[in-house]
């Protein structure tokens, strides 16, 4: 009962592992039996090897004999034993002359009765043999197969009545045995001693010491191969055929029946999703097949169309229920129903949790002024310019009149941060003017962080987030605000120094900024330069930078303040105020480069750069400590016409490895390096031969803090290109009658 419930597919599948396991086993059968007679094959030639390289020892044993008795019985070989007196000449010559030495042999040595050598003999043997090697043949383990020695005695006749001395033959056994013998089995240059006896070793027991390899037989390799590509072409033809059937009976019926088995089965389960339909689209080659299919396609496609319209109408009226009619945006009941989820989720666990609440600045008077039409539009405008930079899974809620909310699941302070800031510059880039609104419109956002757990926590959050609000719409405010534990009712709050209330009103009102220019003189026939330096003027006072410049760090307001210096040095360009032919200096905090709308001004700026030539200075220390950010925007701002300079050089680290990564032209040495040069002390020299070296790089230099002409003429010597101080020009507002009598450099 339990086969009968296997599919086709299951039963091809069998049949197709059972057909490839018996290919595999004949394949396996044939191959082992191939390996068999290989093998035996094997064993046999190396019997014959055995047997041929024993042969060729015995020849070598008799050629050995044979040659001994030439040289023993050379009359030449017994008068050099005899009177040695030309023996060096002789073996050196005459020996190999005469013909009657082997070619075998590499060396031949003569040795008086004692078995000393002979003088004048150059060899590389032994300088005396052992008289009892006489007849011997000795393979010397230290000098290997490359080198045998054959000694045998010289007698004065041959009946051997008076020794008088002794040969040596030298020869390589390998080379030796491939004269005298001709190998079928045996590869000679293969020889090799098997364990090597720390003694010389006698020819006889030499060669039962020998390893060797026997030659290949060539027949043997090629029928192997020819058996095993016939089984492995066999195999493989075996199983095309198999797989094809399998694939043959797989896709017209095993996979055919499989998709109306699912398709049933989906409708018995009431899951007629369109997915399927999608599936049972391609007609079936079996013509019974293809009739059930379409029969399934027709009832599941009407029972989907059913189930499609119920749907609809479904999320329809959900849509309806918690979406704000006017935004498009979730309404203040989705907006509760997504914080109950949101605590069923958690099930008792605290989860860190962001909401903000969007408030549109001044929402009333533009209703008022301009009708409550307008007003809808400009709330359209706000909630999708908003919704166009929230993060993906996160939804905004119009939760009535002009505010807005956002729950922010696990965000921290500086991720809740990042977004609000988003949404004020999503805003911010909105063009309100072609609604007819033309009051600015921007948006205040409170910030409220704090883990939850329960119901009851959403009002404590809603509590800090209104709380937060209030304080992001106090003048003074950057429009975001973060709710702190005991700053609801904290007066420090409000901003009441008389610096941070000129700042922000200076902000507002840029015509409270007065611009002053100083002048900084050429001293190598380059053109003249004037430095733009900011002064806020408030009831009455002028306010120097190191009074509200802290207060534009601390609030990090530092891209607002250049935007309003960039504009007024902008607004003086195009007036005529600075004359034509003079540079402009602009001073720029790096973290305003991050700013797309500073570059754009900036870049604005350089169709003047060829009536007045422009430089950037940003200071070493807010610049290092940014490098690898700030060195592109440099670059582009460099491409663009500006040169840039390192301000207040020296206040700093001024680690030299930076300025080879840095795209800088200027070096603008700080007074308080410049006023070392008053001293003749080792920091003096140190400062002189560190603005030689700049100077050389390639760097044009600055000098700063220029009070008196001894200093005039020390920087001079130096090599500065431009001097700045209160000896050449004090700081002043540059008038439009003044510019008419300005000294120009080219």
């Amino acid at each position: 009962m339990k086969v009968s419930r296997l599919s086709i597919s299951h039963w091809v599948a069998t049949f197709f592992i059972v057909l490839s396991l018996t290919i595999a086993l004949l394949c396996g059968i044939g191959l082992y039996r191939l390996y068999e007679i290989g093998a035996d094959l094997d064993r046999s030639r190396q019997e014959s090897a055995r047997k041929e390289l024993a042969a060729a020892m015995a020849d070598l044993s008799v050629y050995l004999q044979q040659q001994s008795s030439v040289i023993t019985n050379w009359d030449e070989t017994r008068q050099q034993l005899a009177n040695p007196d030309y023996y060096g000449y002789w073996k050196a010559s005459r020996m190999h002359q005469s013909g009657l030495i082997s070619p075998v042999f590499s060396d031949l040595d003569l040795y008086d009765r004692a078995g000393f050598l002979l003088p004048g003999g150059d060899t590389d043997n032994e300088g005396r043999i052992n008289p009892s090697d006489a007849g011997k043949t000795l393979y010397y383990p230290a000098k290997g197969l490359g080198r045998i020695s054959h000694v045998f005695p010289i007698y004065s006749d041959g009946k051997r009545n008076f020794l008088l001395g002794y040969a040596q033959v030298s020869f390589d056994l390998v080379q030796a045995l491939n004269r005298i013998h001709s190998f079928s089995y045996l590869m000679p240059e293969k020889l090799a001693v098997r364990n090597p006896p720390p003694a010389p070793l006698a020819l006889q027991d030499l060669g039962k010491s020998l390893s060797y390899e026997v030659r290949a037989s060539h027949e043997i390799e090629k029928l192997e191969d020819a058996v095993t590509r016939t089984y492995t072409i066999l195999a493989l033809a075996m199983l095309i055929a198999a797989v094809t059937a399998y694939l043959f009976v797989h896709h017209l019926l095993a996979r055919p029946l499989a998709k109306l088995a699912d398709a049933i089965g989906s409708l018995q389960a009431d899951e007629a999703r369109m997915d399927y339909v999608d599936e049972l689209e391609s007609p079936y080659m079996l013509k019974e097949l293809d009739t059930v299919r379409q029969s399934i396609q027709n009832y599941r496609q009407k029972l989907s169309d059913a189930r499609l319209e119920l749907e609809n109408r479904n999320v329809t009226f959900q849509q309806q229920a918690l979406q704000d009619s006017l935004t498009g945006l979730y309404n203040r009941r989705a907006f509760e129903e997504d914080w109950e989820n949101l605590v069923r989720a958690l099930a008792g666990h605290s989860e860190s949790m962001a909401l903000l609440l969007f408030d549109c600045d001044h929402f009333k008077p533009i209703n008022d002024t301009y009708g409550h039409q307008v007003g809808d539009l400009v709330l359209q405008t706000i909630a999708g310019a908003v919704n166009d930079v929230m993060r993906s899974g996160d939804r905004l809620y119009r939760i009535g009149g002009d505010e807005f909310a956002t729950l922010l699941w696990g965000a921290d302070e500086h991720m809740a941060l990042l977004i609000a800031e988003r949404c004020q510059e999503s805003v911010r880039k909105e063009d309100f003017r072609r609604l007819g609104v033309q009051e600015p419109v921007s948006i205040s956002i409170g910030i409220a962080i704090d883990e939850i757990s329960k119901d009851d926590d959403l009002t404590r959050l809603q509590a800090h987030a209104d709380s937060a609000m209030y304080q992001a719409k106090r003048p003074g405010n950057k429009k975001i605000a973060i709710y702190r534990m005991g700053e609801a009712s904290s007066e420090d709050v409000l901003v009441a120094s008389l610096e941070t209330n000129a700042l922000y009103q200076a902000l507002a009102e840029p015509e409270m900024m007065e611009i002053h220019f100083q002048r900084m003189q050429p001293l190598t026939g380059g053109g003249e330069y004037l430095e733009a330096l900011t002064r806020i003027r408030h009831n009455d006072t002028l306010l120097m930078p190191d009074r509200f410049l802290p207060v534009v760090l601390s609030r990090r307001l530092e891209a607002e303040f250049d935007l309003a210096v960039i504009r007024l040095i902008h607004s003086s360009i195009e007036s005529g105020t600075i004359p034509s032919g003079t540079g402009v200096s602009i001073n720029l905090s790096a973290q305003s480069l991050h700013r797309p709308e500073v570059i754009a001004q900036l870049i604005e700026l350089t169709r003047h750069a060829e009536r007045h030539p422009l430089i950037l200075e940003i200071t070493e220390t807010s610049l290092v400590p940014q490098l690898a950010e700030i060195t592109h925007f440099l670059g582009i701002l460099r491409t663009s016409g500006f040169k840039i300079a390192l301000d207040d050089f020296g206040s700093g680290y001024s680690p030299l490895r930076y300025l080879a990564d840095l795209p800088v032209d200027i070096i603008k040495f700080d007074m308080g390096l410049i006023h070392q040069l008053k001293n003749n002390d080792r920091t003096s020299m140190v400062v002189s031969d560190f603005a030689r070296l700049m100077r050389d790089a390639g760097y044009s230099l600055i000098a700063e803090g220029v009070e008196d002409e001894a200093m005039l003429q020390k920087v001079s010597s130096l090599g500065f290109a431009h001097v700045q101080g209160f000896h050449i020009d004090m700081p002043h507002v540059l008038q439009p009658v003044e510019a008419k009598v300005v000294k120009l450099f080219n």
